[in-house]
C-alpha cells in the first residue's frame, strides 16, 4: 500500500527509543531497542521536539514517531579525562582516553549500568556522564528515551497483552523477518492468538505481523549440572544453587553475556547455557 510519504531514510538506533503519537505521548509499551533499523519519512517537531516519523504499513499506514536524539549525533565536550566502557560497565582498555577539551558524539538520554550514569557514544560504548557537559544538540540530554514499536488499538480486534522475556524481531506471514526492528525483553505487546508457520509456533499482532512465541511462553529444559544464578552482567547471585535433574523454565535462545552464553529464566536472571 503507497504511503504517499515521498523518499524514506534508513536510521539506526543508537539508543533504546519508544514510540510516540502525534501529542509527543507515548503510543504504546513496546521499546525499541538500540541496534534497530529505522524506515523514516523525514522528521517533525512536536512540542519544540525533533521526532523522525515512521509508518506502518501494516496498518492503514498508522503514523509513529520517535525521538530522533536516539538516532542523532548530540555534541558534548569533555570535562574530565575519560576511559570508554563497554556495556557491562567494564573499562575497554585498548581504546585509550578521551582528553579534556575534546567534542565527542553521544546518542539519546542518559542510561545506567550498575547504578553508575553513561552516554552512549558508539555501539557497545559508553562514556560516563559526569565526564562530559552538552555543546549542542538536536534534544535535550536528560533521563533515558526509549520508544515502542506498531500496535493497533484502532481495529476492533479482542487482543490479550503478553509481556516479552527476551528480545524480538517481527516476522511476516512467511516466517521471514519483517524489518530490522529489536523489540525489547520487557516490552507488552498485543497479540490476537497464535499461529504456527513452517512447525514453528508464532504470537500474531493486531497489524498481521508475528513474534516467536519461545520470546513469551517458557520452555522447561532439565539441568545436567548443579547451577548458580546470575545477572545480566555476568554476576552471581548470593549462594543459591539449582540442583541437577531440576526443570527449570526458559525463554528463547540463549543470549551472551561477555565471553559466555546463558538462558533467560526470569527478568534480569540466567542460568549458564553449559549447565543444560
Amino acid at each position: 500500500m503507497p504511503n504517499d510519504l515521498g523518499e524514506s531514510t534508513n536510521v539506526t538506533l543508537m539508543h533504546n527509543a519508544y514510540l510516540y503519537d502525534d501529542s509527543g505521548k507515548r503510543a504504546n509499551k513496546v521499546t525499541l531497542a538500540a541496534g534497530s533499523i529505522l524506515t523514516t519519512y523525514g522528521t517533525v517537531s512536536i512540542a519544540g521536539r525533533e521526532y523522525y516519523v515512521l509508518v506502518d504499513t501494516h496498518d492503514n499506514n498508522k503514523k509513529y514517531y520517535v525521538d530522533a536524539a536516539n538516532g542523532q549525533a548530540t555534541k558534548q565536550t569533555v570535562v574530565h579525562n575519560a576511559y570508554i566502557y563497554n556495556q557491562l560497565g567494564k573499562r575497554v582498555k585498548k581504546t585509550g582516553v578521551y582528553k579534556k577539551g575534546q567534542l565527542l558524539n553521544t546518542y539519546g538520554g542518559i542510561v545506567k549500568i550498575r547504578g553508575k550514569k553513561y552516554f552512549i557514544i558508539s555501539k557497545n560504548r559508553f562514556v560516563k556522564a559526569g565526564n562530559v557537559k552538552l555543546v549542542t544538540a538536536s534534544g535535550a540530554a536528560g533521563e533515558e528515551t526509549a520508544a515502542a514499536i506498531i500496535n493497533t488499538a484502532d481495529q476492533p480486534v479482542v487482543t490479550t497483552t503478553k509481556k516479552l522475556m527476551h528480545n524480538a524481531y517481527l516476522y511476516d506471514e512467511s516466517g521471514k523477518r519483517a524489518n530490522k526492528l529489536i523489540i525489547n525483553s520487557g516490552s507488552e505487546i498485543e497479540t490476537v492468538g497464535k499461529k504456527t508457520i513452517s512447525g514453528k509456533t508464532y504470537y500474531a499482532l493486531a497489524d498481521g505481523l508475528f513474534v516467536d512465541s519461545g520470546n513469551i511462553d517458557a520452555k522447561r529444559l532439565k539441568l545436567k549440572h548443579n547451577s548458580y544464578i546470575y545477572n545480566k552482567y555476568g554476576h552471581r547471585l548470593g549462594k543459591k544453587i539449582l540442583r541437577k535433574h531440576k526443570a527449570v523454565q526458559t525463554f528463547g535462545n540463549p543470549v551472551k553475556i561477555g565471553h559466555k552464553k546463558y538462558f533467560i529464566i526470569a527478568k534480569g536472571r540466567y542460568i549458564k547455557k553449559v549447565n543444560f
